[in-house]
């Protein structure tokens, strides 16, 4: 058993021994400065993404339903003008 751990580890010392370095001995290489993009993804608040309720109801309730629907309306967005304020902004870790 001890004679295969030493012959393992010789087959992965000489594997070792064969890499080549890119750049040949002596050679000087000057840094080069890289851009990096990095995206962020911001988590949205659970309520600003819940679904709004959709306001019905018979002929007669008409003038009450299409209030109820410019109210929701008016949520929807402003909910979406604080999802976009989120946007760009860092997350929190």
């Amino acid at each position: 058993m001890r004679a295969f751990l030493m012959l393992v580890a010789l087959a992965l010392l000489v594997g070792c021994g064969n890499t080549r370095p890119d750049v040949p001995r002596g050679v000087i290489i000057k840094p080069v400065a890289v851009e990096v993009t990095r995206t962020v993804i911001v988590n949205v608040p659970a309520n600003l993404t819940d679904p709004l309720p959709i306001a019905e109801g018979p002929l007669s309730m008409c003038p009450d339903v299409a209030a109820a629907r410019r109210e929701a309306l008016k949520k929807a967005n402003a909910d979406r003008r604080a999802v976009r304020a989120l946007s760009g902004t860092e997350a929190k870790p």
